[in-house]
């Protein structure tokens, strides 16, 4: 029966370093000698897996039959004409017999064929969705440009901007920190009010000079938010983006960090909003 769906590549126990790798496996579930010399030849050039029933954990399909006879075909990132590596493969084309079953050279070409024709067909799709993905950003970039340019209320514009952000970005929340004179630092932190404001697509919140939007599973983070923190300080004073793909790793965060663990914010991408050598905000 067609099984599809996610694999993990332990439940093909040791054969799973060879998938990874984009090796052909081939097991008759016999003894080697009952392969067709016309397979044979076949197997003679191609990268392939000594998949054996005798040394091999079984795989077991989604059922929880145990296989016997086993193909398993790679789906590769790409095909370059040389050996397979570590991590080249998307996955494979896996059939199953319960019997003993000797494949055919025709059987094992025919799989192959589908699988290159899998490959083909999902670079279409990571090409069209990418193309996608730069679409929407353009077309968010040319509506905040359009409504910068039909309205002069900060605050709309600001919101609006973050919330189409988050959409566009799929983040879970979105904040813009209009950076304020120096003496304005104390009334900043003893302002504890959060105003809220409705933008086309969801509630935005407002803390003097903060505004953030965030998912409806995400409460907002303005309430805790350390105005000038570690990071804001760093991009004051460099006038660089910040980009941390894991914030535990970051030494200007630490591990440890209450706010971001409270905003359950494991990721960030900051980048300041300036002209010349002054900076209006940070998003």
């Amino acid at each position: 029966p067609w099984q599809g769906g996610h694999y993990p590549l332990e439940m093909f126990g040791s054969a799973a370093k060879a998938i990874a790798q984009g090796e052909l496996v081939v097991n008759s579930g016999s003894c080697s000698g009952t392969l067709l010399s016309t397979t044979k030849k076949l197997l003679e050039r191609l990268p392939i897996y000594p998949f054996q029933t005798t040394d091999v954990d079984r795989p077991r399909n989604e059922t929880g039959m145990e296989s016997t006879a086993n193909l398993l075909v790679p789906v590769l990132k790409e095909r370059t004409g040389v050996a397979p590596m570590e991590d080249c493969s998307i996955g494979c084309i896996a059939c199953f017999r319960k019997q003993p079953h000797t494949w055919s050279t025709a059987e094992i070409e025919f799989v192959q064929l589908i699988a290159q024709q899998m490959e083909i067909a999902i670079r279409q799709s990571q090409i069209y969705a990418q193309s996608q993905k730069l679409l929407a950003q353009e077309q968010l970039l040319n509506q905040i440009t359009n409504q910068t340019r039909q309205s002069f209320d900060l605050e709309t514009i600001l919101t609006e901007a973050i919330a189409q952000l988050l959409e566009a970005l799929d983040v879970d929340r979105c904040l813009v920190h209009m950076v304020e004179d120096a003496g304005d630092l104390k009334q900043h932190r003893q302002q504890q009010s959060i105003a809220y404001c409705e933008t086309t697509h969801r509630l935005a919140h407002r803390r003097q000079h903060l505004y953030e939007v965030c998912r409806e599973t995400f409460a907002p983070s303005i309430d805790d938010f350390h105005p000038y923190g570690p990071i804001t300080q760093w991009v004051i004073q460099h006038g660089q983006s910040v980009v941390i793909p894991d914030i535990t790793q970051d030494a200007r965060i630490g591990s440890n960090n209450e706010e971001y663990r409270k905003a359950q914010i494991k990721s960030s991408l900051v980048v300041p909003v300036q002209t010349k050598d002054k900076l209006h905000a940070i998003l």
